[in-house]
């Protein structure tokens, strides 16, 4: 098997954890910057806590997104 950048990433989680990973184990970069992989900015996960991650991030973001714009425009939330 021929080497890959993206192996990288991995190669380092494994490292961290001084074990090989599985296939159903993913590496999460914390900073988003998938090009660094210091061992601090990495956690190795299962793919469903890896989406659930990026879903949680989503979500906070883009309340934050709301409440700016609300901000923005004087409309507070709206209550029905």
């Amino acid at each position: 098997m021929r080497d890959r950048p993206t192996d990288d990433h991995r190669r380092a989680g494994a490292v961290k954890l001084n074990r090989s990973l599985t296939s159903a184990e993913l590496v999460h970069h914390h900073d988003q910057d998938k090009t660094n992989n210091t061992s601090s900015n990495l956690n190795v996960m299962s793919r469903s806590d890896h989406t659930r991650e990026h879903n949680r991030r989503t979500t906070r973001t883009f309340g934050r997104l709301r409440k700016a714009l609300q901000v923005s425009t004087g409309q507070g939330p709206k209550l029905y």
